[in-house]
This record gives C-alpha cells, structure tokens and sequence, in this order.
C-alpha cells in the first residue's frame, strides 16, 4: 500500500513541476518598420570611383521592356565595381524629356553619362557642353555621330532589320502582301529598322507591302492606334507581319491566336517581351531579334569604367549585332540570357 502511496506522490510532483514550466502567457510580437531596399556593395570589392561620384544611365523609355534587361546589367555591374549608378529615362519615350533629364544629372556632374539618344542631333549640343565640362559621355543602342561622347556600342539598326528582313522573306516563300507595324515614326531607331527591312525586302519584287502603321502615336496625337485586329480584316490575304517592336508583335501574335491563324501569317519582330515568349512557344510567333541589351550594357560599363581609368585608347564604335530567335532556339536563348 505504501509503494502506491509513493508512486502517486510522484506523479503529483511531477504534474506540479510540469505545470509551473509550461508555456508562458503568448505575448503581443512586436512591430517592426518594413525596410526599403538597397543595393548592398559587398566589402571585398575595391570601389572603381571614388566615394560620393555616381553614373548616370539615360535611357530612351522606362516602360519599354527592352530595357529591363539594361537596368539588370546596371545593377549587376554595381555590385561588380562598387559604384553608383542612377537609371533615367521618361516614362514613355520623348525625347524633349530625355535632353531635360539628361540636363539635369548634368548640373549634378556625374563622373560620366551613358545614354541611348532618342533624338542623336537633338541632344548632340548637350553632349558637348558634358565634355567640355570634364563630363565623358557614352552613347549605347543609338549613337550621336556628331557629338563629342567617347565611344559608341550597340546595333547597327539598318543592318539589323535587313538581315531580320531576309530572313522574313524566306520565310514566306519569297512572295505575297504583308504589313509593317513600324513602332514611332518619330524613333530614329524605329526608321532605321523599316528602313534595312525595306531594303531587303525590294530584292523580293513578288512581295508587296499593303500597310504600314504606326503602333506607338505621339503623346498629341487625335487619332486611335489601329490594331492588329483592324489590319488582319482589312487585308484577310496577309502571309505576313514584320513587327518594330516586341510589344506589337505581343499584340499581332495574340490577334491570330484568337483567330486562331497562328502560323498561317508569319510574325517577326524586334526585342523579346514575356507575352511574346510564350507566344512564340504556341507556334504564334516565328522569329525576333535580340539586340542583347544586357551585354551591351554590361560591355559599356566595362569600356567606361577603363576609360574613367585611364584605358581612352578603346574602339570609337562596337556592333554588337543581333540574334535571331526561333522557336527552335528560344530555350536556349532564354537560358543564356537568363
């Protein structure tokens, strides 16, 4: 009887003890401040400018996707080289915006300016007064010929839309209508891609151009863009669009899936954008050109930072080409290009 005696005077102990070091009361957590985001420049890196000197991009549109994959390069190159950079650009491209922007981190005397001109000549005279000021500059995608910036990388524009340009007319057969949707006529860059693509086109006399629209309208404009709805009903005989930007080749390959005429009309545009992605892989989409954004950007810093640096002795102007992606090669493009 004793031993039972014992052994529940045990288990009272112990549900005693257990009870006094069970959890305490649950508490209020505390609450904390959401932090912003910065750019960490990791302490192994030696800076490549000296400390408060920052670099100024200008780009031609910050809604463009193109230039997503620039301003990827910029930050990657930050945390290469341990400096800052600022990455400017208006909102939609214009590029009376652009030379005020441009102005502006002028008067902030950046250690130097890469920019990408919407308008080369518009924006030449600002160009010097940087470098007469001790300011290099650097133009990247679309040159300023007549400036005095340092040097120039990116595509040779015309160049490019004649060799997307021939493949497009190979595509279909050397012969039939089709249409340019031609971005901005107000876009040197765009003119210049019609203007190679033209081109190559003339050397095929049984192709013929129906339509030419203009798919990006100035910010005055009175009139509606026409879609690709629009055009595809007018000309129900079209083999083919060839497309200025990747944007409007989205929205040309998204018509004929909902028409269901992907691959019936060939589609080939400039830049790659998500929705284009996936359209080229639902056959909607035959081929785009890549102006490897990223590596010219990346190419740029390099050449500037070696500049800044004392390296002046570099080439004027670098062509850095195009790709041509198909459907065949888009997985790995993707890959390559992350």
């Amino acid at each position: 009887m004793k031993k039972i005696y014992s052994f529940l005077a045990l288990v009272l102990a112990l549900s005693m003890i257990l009870s006094a070091c069970g959890p305490a009361e649950a508490t209020e957590a505390p609450v904390v401040e959401p932090q912003p985001e910065t750019t960490v420049i990791p302490t192994a890196v030696t800076p490549a400018l000296p400390e408060g000197q920052f670099v100024a991009f200008v780009i031609r549109s910050q809604q463009d996707p193109y230039w997503e994959a620039s301003r990827s390069a910029v930050e990657d190159k930050m945390l290469e080289y341990g400096i800052k950079a600022e990455f400017l650009g208006p909102e939609a491209e214009n590029a009376e915006t652009q030379q005020t922007i441009f102005a502006n981190a002028l008067t902030r005397k950046p250690a130097a300016i890469v920019v990408a001109p919407s308008n080369p000549d518009g924006i030449t005279d600002l160009i010097n007064q940087a470098t007469s000021a001790g300011i290099p500059v650097f133009t990247i995608n679309t040159d300023a010929p007549n400036s005095s910036r340092a040097f120039y990388i990116g595509t040779d524009n015309a160049l490019a839309g004649y060799e997307l340009g021939k493949k497009f007319a190979e595509s279909i057969g050397g012969k039939g209508n089709i249409a340019i949707f031609h971005g901005s006529f107000q876009s040197i860059v765009d003119v210049q891609r019609v203007d190679g693509f033209k081109k190559a086109i003339t050397e095929f006399p049984d192709i013929q151009i129906v339509e030419t629209i203009e798919t990006i309208l100035p910010a005055d404009a009175t009139v509606a863009a026409i879609t690709p709805d629009f055009v595809l009903e007018s000309h129900p005989d079209l083999v083919g669009i060839f497309s200025v930007t990747g944007p409007s080749a989205a929205e040309v390959g998204t018509a004929l899936k909902t028409k269901e005429k992907c691959g019936l009309i060939k589609v080939f545009g400039f830049g790659s954008v998500h929705q284009g992605v996936e359209l080229m892989r639902e056959g909607c989409i035959q081929a785009f050109a890549s102006e490897k954004p990223y590596q010219m950007t990346s190419q740029a810093i390099d050449m500037m930072i070696a500049y800044l640096t004392g390296t002046t002795d570099q080439p004027k102007l670098t062509d850095i080409g195009i790709e041509i992606v198909t459907p065949e090669t888009l997985e790995a493009f993707l890959k390559a290009n992350n």
